[in-house]
């Protein structure tokens, strides 16, 4: 069985062609990258006797919770690859391994959508720039005889979904049961962002084999779509982190123009601003003579995207000005008191 897969490995042949389902945003590979093999004969436990069928996932996930890598059990195939992104392996890329950090292993099972943390992991090594004690160097090949999976996470998340409500999202999250659970800490992040931020830190049930339910609303949202996710925390300190689900704002009228906040400005104020359809928007400043002090703005915006419009007093002296923003068929003006 590995002899063929080696075949397939050096023919350049995919090993894995399902549709992923579970892990998601995890970072792309690059030249650099370490590549992570599981072939078919591979022992994977998942307790109970079960181990991988077709759909299941396998995830690579960083110290700092972020997938570096996956791929989709196919088990008609010889193996799966995984490219397991390098911290910084591109300009793109803000988050991922760093020399001799510890490769740390997910499973998803699709058959009833639990999760499960890799206990304890071994490697054989038959190819050049192999590499048995699962530390991450660049350019290196990782072929793993055995995943024991065995103990599902502490925390058994049934359900986690997001849904609009006016300007806000309300997210809703139930656990099944919960072992030694510190709580959840709800992460966000705006869909081109390079990074997640945790908007606040949700409390645990601790250890309870009755079902919990848990709200968290995010407000303040700018146009455009928005993902979210769960990073659980151990009160060992250790973590897990939920698939990631999707909203997004669409405006309704052609544009959309708030106020400058906050006003009156001292230092640093800032204007948000939206149009339904792509198109050039300019941004100009004037004080209450009619003089131009500055162009703030001057390019295409993307529609359903809010661009922020930072404003800066250390030029001005107090007083009122007015912006004038201008786009297809509109122009409006808001009004700003600079205090020093």
């Amino acid at each position: 069985m590995r002899t063929v897969f080696w075949i397939a490995l050096l023919l350049g042949l995919p090993f894995s062609a399902s549709a992923q389902q579970h892990f998601s945003n995890c970072l792309s590979n690059t030249a650099d990258d370490a590549t992570v093999l599981v072939p078919s004969d591979a022992t994977v436990d998942l307790g109970t006797g079960d181990s991988l069928s077709t759909g299941d996932e396998i995830a690579l996930y960083s110290d700092d919770g972020q997938c570096v890598g996956v791929a989709v059990w196919d088990s008609s195939k010889t193996a799966v690859s995984i490219a397991v992104a390098d911290r910084d392996s591109t300009a793109e890329i803000t988050a991922g391994y760093e020399t001799d950090e510890p490769l740390k292993y997910r499973i998803w099972r699709a058959s009833d959508d639990t999760e499960f943390e890799v206990s304890s992991v071994t490697y054989t090594c038959t190819l050049p720039g192999c590499q048995s004690d699962g530390a991450y160097q660049r350019d290196a090949i990782y072929e793993v005889s055995s995943l024991d999976a065995s103990t599902a996470l502490p925390v058994e998340l049934t359900t986690f979904k997001a849904t609009r409500s006016g300007e806000s999202v309300v997210l809703n999250w139930r656990t099944a049961s919960e072992t030694n659970n510190s709580g959840f800490r709800v992460q966000h992040k705006e869909i081109g962002a390079d990074s997640w931020s945790t908007l606040s830190f949700v409390e645990g049930a601790g250890t309870t084999d009755r079902p919990q339910t848990y709200q968290y609303e995010a407000d303040d949202l700018a146009y455009g779509s928005h993902q979210f996710r769960l990073a659980q925390v151990d009160r060992d300190g250790s973590r897990s982190t939920s698939k990631t689900v999707e909203v997004a704002f669409k405006l309704d009228s052609a544009y959309e123009i708030s106020k400058v906040y906050p006003n009156p400005v001292r230092e640093t104020g800032e204007l948000k601003l939206t149009v339904k359809e792509s198109q050039t928007v300019t941004v100009r400043l004037y004080d209450l003579l009619g003089r131009e002090q500055g162009v703030l703005l001057d390019r295409s915006l993307s529609g359903d995207q809010t661009e922020r419009v930072q404003l800066t007093t250390d030029r001005l002296t107090s007083g009122q000005y007015f912006i004038r923003v201008e786009g297809d068929g509109f122009q409006v003006t808001r009004r700003m008191t600079v205090v020093k």
